[in-house]
């Protein structure tokens, strides 16, 4: 199975190499890039993608904001070092800054839970 990714971000310098990354991963491929939050939700209704690598801080529509439109199932967090403010040891801070108000059980879905699904690493 071929795991199915877009990359939403609103630098073009991640997006290049974020897609750089994904094409050198077996059992990936990248489906479509989008610059804008509201841009990701045209693009998943378009490509139905297995996974979004989305930006929390963009302008607009945010990766947190965007979850539904992305799907909560589609959503993966993850650290983007060396951003100080966001890296171990504040990565719990990071999260509850970030994602303190949604649903918990959205929270877990995108912090660990769908990585777990899409990887097969369940027990």
């Amino acid at each position: 199975m071929t795991v199915r990714v877009l990359i939403v971000d609103d630098q073009e310098p991640f997006r290049m190499a974020a897609h750089m990354v994904v094409d050198a991963t077996d059992g990936f491929e990248v489906v479509g890039e989008a610059e804008t939050g509201e841009d990701a939700i045209a693009q998943v209704e378009a490509l139905h993608p297995d996974v979004v690598l989305m930006d929390i801080n963009m302008p607009g529509i945010n990766g947190i904001e965007n979850r539904y439109g992305a799907g909560v199932d589609n959503i993966m967090w993850s650290t983007d070092y060396p951003h100080h403010g966001n890296d171990w040891p504040y990565s719990r801070k990071t999260i509850d800054d970030m994602m303190g108000h949604i649903p918990r059980h959205e929270r877990d879905r995108i912090i660990g839970g769908n990585a777990v699904r899409i990887f097969g690493l369940e027990e």
